[in-house]
């Protein structure tokens, strides 16, 4: 008699066991991930227009492929960066993210990534994105933000460019001078305390030259 009840007994907790989900249940194995789109403040400036849109597919051999697309102009924003949020992921081994950027059915940037996700909490991954093919960015916009001198006596000297058509420069960390830039195509003209000149603006990979009659400046981009 013991005997038979105490398989009862097994039998009603592991039916119990079951019909709760306990230790088993969807809400146990799923998780949610959070993917970072960033890239300097200029190209962000020109993604965050219509038409651009990223695609994240995540593949795995025991789940099912989740593909979400969404236009790049309503990710919020966290700082400069966007952040893409996908819930209800199977948690596991071996989860291939992948990711690319369109404009108009032509993929500009893409890459991917092969990680484990756990379940508590939010799965936070870098993903790196090459480009495809290049996008013609204005140096108007390529210019905003903070650039350091490296050469010349000056060097040193820090020159931060607003979109607002102002910039600063600080020297030596102490003196400060504020003045205003135009730039057409790729010709830079400021005005500093009634003085102006103009130069020709070149900038690649995170540096920058402007080329005056007299000289060369070389600059290169301050990262926060």
């Amino acid at each position: 008699m013991s005997r038979t009840l105490s398989l009862i007994t097994l039998t009603i907790l592991c039916l119990t066991v079951l019909l709760s989900g306990c230790g088993t249940g969807e809400d146990d194995a799923l998780t949610s991930l959070v993917l970072p789109i960033d890239f300097a403040p200029s190209l962000m400036n020109t993604l965050a227009q219509d038409g651009f849109a990223v695609t994240v597919t995540i593949t795995a051999p025991d789940m099912e492929d989740i593909t979400r697309v969404r236009n790049i102009a309503s990710i919020p924003r966290d700082d400069e960066a966007r952040e893409i949020v996908i819930n209800n992921i199977p948690v596991g081994f071996n989860r291939t993210i992948t990711i690319e950027i369109s404009k108009d059915g032509e993929v500009l940037f893409d890459g991917s990534g092969t990680v484990n996700l756990s379940v508590g909490g939010e799965n936070r991954v870098d993903i790196a994105l090459r480009s495809l093919i290049p996008i013609d960015i204005p140096i108007s916009e390529r210019i905003i933000g903070t650039w350091r001198l490296t050469n010349t006596e000056a060097a040193g000297l820090l020159a931060t460019f607003r979109p607002n058509g102002t910039f600063i420069q600080v020297v030596l960390g102490v003196f400060e001078f504020v003045g205003e830039y135009r730039i057409l195509g790729n010709q830079i003209t400021w005005i500093v305390e009634g003085e102006e000149g103009t130069g020709i603006v070149e900038i690649n990979d995170g540096q920058m030259a402007i080329t005056y009659p007299v000289g060369t400046e070389i600059y290169e981009r301050v990262v926060d």
